[in-house]
């Protein structure tokens, strides 16, 4: 088989870069566990307040969402574990988080304007990058066009 290329960066109309990175619960998880079905994945930093309210339209969503057709995933750039815990279980929040420490991840994906989602179609491929906030209407706007 061959091995992910984790030297590619994010562009529009191509595979996604592939990663590996811990949940706040220490479980790793790779890019392509997502495959099967489109995902939305928002780099962000805990303080960053526009990043933050990115977070809670994120859990909207995913509380919402009763169908199980896509996936969203929150990655927390360049913060230690500790922090983005205290952060997530005080707001209750049930999105999905990976810890990108080191910010090697964020690197690849050119997320250089937090929040910055990425839309990728079910099988890992760059749909759609935005930066800045997105409400729940045009995020929902979007994963329903990879839905399509």
């Amino acid at each position: 088989t061959e091995s992910p290329d984790t030297t590619r960066d994010a562009s529009v109309a191509q595979p996604a870069p592939y990663f590996e990175l811990p949940d706040i619960a220490g479980k790793t998880v790779t890019s392509s566990d997502f495959f099967g079905k489109p995902v939305a994945i928002t780099f962000w930093t805990t303080w960053n307040p526009i990043a933050t309210d990115q977070i809670r339209i994120l859990d909207d969503v995913v509380r919402k969402d009763t169908r199980d057709l896509f996936t969203i995933v929150a990655i927390s750039s360049q913060e230690d574990k500790s922090a983005v815990s205290t952060f997530i279980n005080r707001g209750g929040y049930e999105v999905g988080v990976l810890l990108d420490e080191s910010g090697a991840v964020t690197e690849a994906y050119q997320a250089r304007m937090l929040p910055a989602t990425y839309f990728l179609d079910k099988e890992g491929v760059v749909r759609e990058m935005v930066t800045g906030i997105l409400s729940e209407q045009r995020l929902l706007e979007r994963i329903e066009a990879l839905l399509r």
